[in-house]
Order: C-alpha cells, then structure tokens, then sequence
C-alpha cells in the first residue's frame, strides 16, 4: 500500500520543519512500507498539481494538523477526495489530539489518530490491505462506522527508537533550510 504523509502549508516557511510526516514516514519506510511526503509549507500558493501530482500514486493519505491549520487542511482534503473518493485518509497532530471526535466526524476524513501516529497508522495499513478490515484492532484510531464515530483502545505501547529518515524530504524542501536544522529531543 502507498502511503502519502502530507505537511500543510503553516504560514511560517522559515521554521517550519515537518517533523510529524517526517517521523511517522522514517517509521513506515523502516518497516517496509512504501511512503512518500509531501511537504506544501514550501510551496505557497497554488498546490492544486503538487496535490494531484502526489495522490495519483497514493492509496492512503495522512495529514498532520495544528488547530491553526483546520481551514487549510479541510481544504486539502476536500480537493483529494474531489479527485480521488477511493483514497482512505487519516488526520493526526495536536489539533486532533485536542479534537479527535470532531475532526472525524468531517465528511471527507475518514480516519483520526489520537495518539502517537506511528503504530495507529502502521495498523491501520495492515487492516486496510485485508479483504475485511477491522478497525477495532487499530489501536489510538477514531473511525467511522454506520452513521457513528467510533474509538478504538489507545495504544500502550511505545514506539522504539528509529532513525529520521531526511531523504524523505523532497531535495527542494532540504535545500530550502540551508544550515538551519532543528534537533527533537523528546516527544509530548
């Protein structure tokens, strides 16, 4: 399954780093699975081709969201499912941490993750690839089901430690930082 991690444009070009996609895409491409980001904060203005561009190959979309990113983000996902209805897509990010419910409950996203995105996504994967998936086996996952929202248990577990993967990043986005960098340290 291919998966497309999307960055939304923030406004804030200088200190904008994805670290979200980024991290939950090291993760997936660690563990095999074909993922590819798209990082739009780097790309002001017109992203209609860059998002076309970018769904043509995807099955599964995520997008990290901050509160302050809910108009762009519905935007995005409006144009994606006016394109493709088939894509399954995912929200994650403090504003659906804060708001995980109602950020499902939206018409054209499909899936939330609550918790920390890298197991919930990488099991969401798995169960999408069945014939019959059950979504009651993704831990941290928000879904909807006949006219409901659902929740599913959180996670308990831990992600281990993996390597950031920058080559995930489009050269365009490397280059655009220059000799900036930003180092996490911790999660939460």
């Amino acid at each position: 399954m291919n998966t497309l991690l999307i960055n939304p444009d923030h406004g804030n070009a200088v200190n904008n780093y994805p670290w979200g996609v980024l991290s939950v895409g090291s993760y997936l491409k660690q563990r095999g699975q074909n993922v590819r980001l798209l990082d739009l904060s780097n790309f002001p203005g017109n992203i209609d081709d860059k998002i076309e561009e970018a769904i043509e190959w995807a099955h599964l979309v995520g997008i990290g969201m901050f509160s302050s990113d809910v108009p762009t983000v519905l935007d995005i996902v409006d144009r994606i499912k006016s394109s493709r209805q088939d894509i399954n897509i995912i929200c994650g990010g403090p504003h659906v941490v804060l708001e995980p419910e109602l950020t499902c409950q939206y018409k054209n996203i499909d899936f939330t993750a609550y918790g920390e995105g890298e197991k919930t996504i990488e099991s969401l994967i798995s169960e999408l690839e069945k014939e019959n998936p059950n979504f009651d086996n993704v831990p941290s996952l928000i879904y909807k089901s006949g006219g409901e929202t659902k929740r599913t248990a959180k996670s308990e577990q831990f992600v281990d430690f993996y390597d950031i993967d920058y080559t995930l990043l489009d050269a365009q986005v490397r280059e655009t930082f220059g000799d900036y960098i930003q180092v996490l340290t911790s999660r939460g």
